[in-house]
């Protein structure tokens, strides 16, 4: 939500950047830019909150800018056929993650929601392990329940331990993966 309000102040920026004919843009030219660039002024302070937010917008516009030079150009390329596109501003500022490989294996249909479940706490390295549970205080054996071998618990359980190793692999033969 937050991000879409931004997208719908920079409508409003585009607007009184481009000095569309309505009695607000007006009103806000006439008694708070006066004539000065919208993109180089000070933000006035004695202006309404909103028309304070929206000339604070131009931050935003800044961060997103794609290589343009001017705060004009960039918010032309957000309009479409002389209507400024909010969904296109919106989906421009959303932050890009990067693509990560188990993302198919988590959201994959045949798999139940409990095992989703420990699939995200194995992700994100939270499941009951001898590791974990000695940071709590509770005493566990340090020995590995499928190879009886010393270890160091997650990286073992997933990645070291020949026999989960095996398992991993039917896994994802199973869900058509290979790695």
């Amino acid at each position: 939500m937050k991000i879409w309000n931004k997208a719908v102040l920079l409508k409003y920026l585009w607007a009184l950047a481009m000095k569309k004919d309505t009695l607000w843009i007006k009103w806000a030219h006439n008694y708070y830019i006066k004539n000065r660039d919208i993109a180089e002024m000070d933000t006035p302070k004695a202006a309404t909150w909103v028309i304070r937010k929206i000339i604070e917008a131009r931050e935003d516009v800044k961060q997103m800018r794609l290589g343009q030079n001017s705060l004009i150009s960039t918010l032309e390329t957000l309009v479409k056929q002389g209507k400024f596109q909010i969904h296109r501003a919106y989906v421009q500022m959303q932050p890009q993650f990067p693509k990560v490989m188990w993302k198919s294996i988590h959201l994959h249909t045949h798999i139940y929601p409990r095992l989703k479940f420990h699939l995200w706490l194995a992700i994100h390295q939270r499941l009951a392990t001898v590791d974990r549970l000695m940071k709590f205080g509770i005493q566990a054996p340090l020995e590995c329940v499928f190879c009886a071998t010393n270890m160091k618990a997650f990286e073992h359980l997933y990645f070291g331990c020949p026999n989960t190793h095996k398992l991993w692999d039917r896994v994802l033969k199973w869900l058509g993966i290979t790695r």
